[in-house]
């Protein structure tokens, strides 16, 4: 028998059950972000760091255009112009990039509450229907981890808004 699986697990498909599009979106920000970091890394510019910020932004906004296709909410499929602006700000460093950043920013960390808080409410449903078998709901989301990721975040951000 197994026991409660914590958001975390079932998110990535690790639990017992189909995998939730997340897997998808997760594994495609990760490749994206890893390969593009490489090639960053060996053929790119290494002062410019906030370049690398730009591509790590551009892999989330591409997890989400992901997640939107696999899961049947073609809004999110609009952050192709948030992947794009971070994939502009690799090129050219403009102001006017900055500020289409900053947008692309904002509305992706709005997208990934969206995403976050839809996909906690059908973790919820699924351990209140096996709680039959011994799991209990609660949280498994502890405050100081959220807090870490709106910190981590907030400073990628920022570094990503880096001008200088």
């Amino acid at each position: 028998m197994y026991g409660r699986p914590s958001f975390p697990r079932y998110l990535l498909g690790s639990s017992p059950g189909p995998r939730p599009p997340f897997h998808a979106a997760y594994l495609a920000m990760w490749v994206h972000a890893v390969a593009g970091l490489a090639l960053w890394w060996a053929f790119g510019d290494r002062t410019a760091i906030h370049r690398a910020a730009a591509l790590v932004l551009g892999s989330v906004s591409l997890g989400l255009v992901v997640y939107g296709l696999r899961r049947p909410a073609y809004g999110l499929c609009l952050h192709v112009l948030s992947y794009g602006a971070f994939m502009a700000r690799l090129f050219h460093t403009g102001r006017l990039d900055a500020l289409l950043q900053l947008a692309a920013v904002i509305a992706a960390a709005a997208s990934m509450h969206w995403l976050l808080t839809r996909e906690y409410a059908r973790y919820t449903a699924h351990v209140a229907a096996r709680q039959d078998r011994g799991w209990s709901p609660g949280s498994c989301w502890p405050p100081w981890l959220a807090s870490a990721l709106v910190l981590l975040f907030a400073g990628l951000c920022c570094l990503g808004l880096y001008l200088g």
